[in-house]
């Protein structure tokens, strides 16, 4: 019994792929960038931009945005919805790979296919020019 092969285009494949690894980096890759904003476990940062903002807001709501950002920063859980965020950008950047790659591939299969045809052409030109001397048919140009 032979398994049928599915074609995944390959963008899909690396769409796919680019949300799998945004999923599995989202926890290393978040703490990061918020701690690069001033975010720590001790609150925001004296004079660093997550304190400007605390400063331009005033209080700060729960469940706001700074709020999550601070929670992420201070080692807390990573809301869903900042890995769906890293999992959308994983999968825009996978599925432009791939995309990218495959006209990469088409536009050097179109070339490969245009120089094959113009040498066709050269081929047939020329042996038409050959019977034509032959005949000796001339032609004033």
């Amino acid at each position: 019994m032979s398994v049928p092969l599915v074609f995944i285009p390959i963008p899909i494949l690396l769409g796919a792929a680019g949300a799998t690894m945004g999923v599995v980096l989202t926890p290393i890759v978040a703490p990061a960038a918020v701690g690069m904003v001033g975010f720590s476990a001790a609150g925001p940062v004296a004079g660093s931009m997550a304190a400007g903002i605390q400063a331009g807001i005033g209080n700060v709501v729960a469940g706001s945005l700074f709020a999550a950002a601070q929670s992420v920063g201070a080692g807390g859980a990573i809301p869903v919805a900042v890995t769906a965020i890293g999992a959308s950008i994983g999968a825009v950047g996978g599925a432009a790979a791939g995309a990218t790659a495959v006209g990469a591939s088409v536009a050097s299969v179109g070339m490969s296919a245009a120089s094959a045809v113009g040498a066709g052409i050269g081929t047939a030109a020329a042996g038409v020019a050959a019977k034509v001397a032959a005949v000796g048919i001339t032609a004033a140009l």
